[in-house]
C-alpha cells in the first residue's frame, strides 16, 4: 500500500519494518507499506490512510 504522509511522519515511520519510501514516488512524502510483512499496527495503517487521504485531497 502507498501513502501520502507529512515529510516528518514519513521520517518517522520508515524506521518500522516493512515500511520504505516509496521507489515510484516522491521520496518526501511517499511510503509503501508491505501490509502483510510489517511491524506497523493496524490502528497505525488506519491512521496513516486517513492522514494520506486528507493531504492528497488539498
Amino acid at each position: 500500500m502507498t501513502l501520502k504522509l507529512t515529510p516528518d511522519h514519513v521520517d518517522e515511520m520508515i524506521k518500522t519494518r516493512g515500511i520504505t519510501r516509496a521507489y515510484h514516488m516522491n521520496k518526501r512524502h511517499w511510503i509503501t507499506i508491505a501490509v502483510n510483512d510489517t511491524e506497523a499496527t493496524k490502528q497505525e495503517m488506519l491512521g496513516m490512510l486517513a492522514e494520506s487521504e486528507r493531504l492528497t485531497k488539498q
